[in-house]
């Protein structure tokens, strides 16, 4: 089944999403799918915020955003030890307007694997 939006500017862009990159993507983020960010394939095993996965994560998303046409920068916070990864791409129809898309990639859950 076809997902469908409320507004036809969103369901432009949910038609032009390839499903299955989308899926691989979500994979290689889950670590079911290696990865290769410069250094060999990598599996991320967990992107709990003290694991060594994470960083891989960040990396991966950096790589990505910059195919997309984005130009990340990354955002250190709590004395180190934690990272934002910002993109911004300025908009050719309205550039003056501003839309913030934002969401974690890592996480400090109860247990070792995030």
């Amino acid at each position: 089944m076809a997902a469908l939006a409320q507004y036809p500017v969103v369901q432009s862009a949910v038609d032009a999403m390839d499903l299955d990159s989308l899926v691989h993507f979500v994979g290689e983020l889950s670590g079911e799918v290696p990865v290769d960010v410069g250094s060999g394939p990598v599996t991320i095993v967990s992107r709990h915020k003290l694991a060594a996965g994470n960083p891989i994560a960040a990396d991966l998303l950096e790589q990505r955003l910059a195919e997309w046409g984005y130009v990340p920068q990354v955002q250190v916070f709590s004395g180190g030890t934690g990272e934002n990864i910002l993109a911004v791409k300025q908009g050719s129809l309205y550039p003056e307007r501003r839309v913030i898309l934002c969401g974690h990639y890592d996480a400090m859950p109860g247990g070792p694997v995030a």
